[in-house]
């Protein structure tokens, strides 16, 4: 089995040396340092990207979705997923007026994941979602997450990055998101196994870190090719996350089945253009 190591910053050697913040947004860029541990790893931890008066807002926002605790919502038939994992609310940032959609879609965010995924390019929003990890013991909606890839069930031929963001503080109890660090290198290893028995080099390359936790508007990002998953909400107090994906503009549809792109009309193999998934990050020209 890969070692486990608990994250710290002498690990990630990922100082944050300058903190730009956007006014509009309240999201800052990203560093080389990070972009570096990004590419050696296959995900990263970004202290503060959002601001605690951002993230405070989100919060409060996601609270009156969602209850005080995270489990008043209904799910909605056709958007949100019954899940074991936590509880489900998607797709905030598509809701017009909202504030998530000015984060969500917003450039530097964008810019973000381009610089992560090593390709100054443009960059496409995909989904998100809000997902509360209610304590297991009492709701059966924060059960352990299986490790696995994200690549399994996406229909585009380029990798892409999840955003996960803290809305509230995220302790070790809590089951934040936990890596194997450099499987990103090992390719697409079909579905969710016990990776290090199935597949020898998992072990041989591979080690499970993460942050032990995280405080308001902290993210860890990762590539749809790295393995990663969460321990269950021990805790008595819910998990509140935010999920935002992004994938290249350039990305070509596959044509494997996927609820956020099915009924669509995309053709395989043609670009994966449409507007359910805008464009927030063109680089500049020249």
């Amino acid at each position: 089995m890969p070692r486990d190591r608990r994250h710290d910053r002498r690990i990630q050697r990922c100082i944050v040396t300058t903190t730009e913040i956007s006014v509009g947004t309240g999201v800052r860029e990203v560093t080389d340092d990070e972009v570096e541990f990004f590419f050696q790893n296959g995900w990263v931890h970004l202290p503060g990207l959002l601001s605690p008066e951002l993230v405070a807002s989100l919060l409060a926002f996601a609270k009156e979705r969602m209850g005080e605790s995270g489990d008043s919502a209904n799910l909605r038939p056709g958007q949100d997923i019954d899940s074991a994992w936590f509880k489900d609310y998607h797709d905030p940032s598509r809701e017009e007026g909202g504030i998530f959609q000015p984060v969500g879609w917003s450039e530097v965010m964008g810019r973000n994941a381009a610089r992560l995924l090593g390709r100054d390019t443009a960059m496409r929003f995909l989904t998100d979602l809000l997902a509360v990890k209610l304590p297991s013991a009492e709701t059966g909606r924060g059960a352990e997450s299986d490790f696995h890839q994200d690549y399994n069930l996406l229909p585009f031929d380029k990798m892409s990055v999840n955003v996960w963001t803290a809305l509230d503080r995220v302790s070790a109890e809590q089951g934040p998101l936990r890596f194997f660090s450099r499987s990103h290198t090992l390719g697409h290893l079909g579905k969710p196994c016990d990776y290090a028995a199935e597949w020898p080099r998992v072990a041989r390359v591979c080690s499970v870190e993460g942050p032990a936790e995280l405080a308001p508007g902290d993210a860890t990002v990762h590539s749809s090719l790295t393995i990663h998953g969460a321990a269950g909400n021990s805790s008595d107090r819910p998990r509140w996350g935010w999920i935002s994906s992004y994938f290249p503009a350039d990305s070509r549809y596959t044509g494997v089945p996927y609820r956020h792109t099915d009924g669509l009309g995309l053709k395989r193999f043609e670009l994966a253009d449409h507007p359910k998934f805008p464009v927030v990050y063109t680089p500049a020209a020249g």
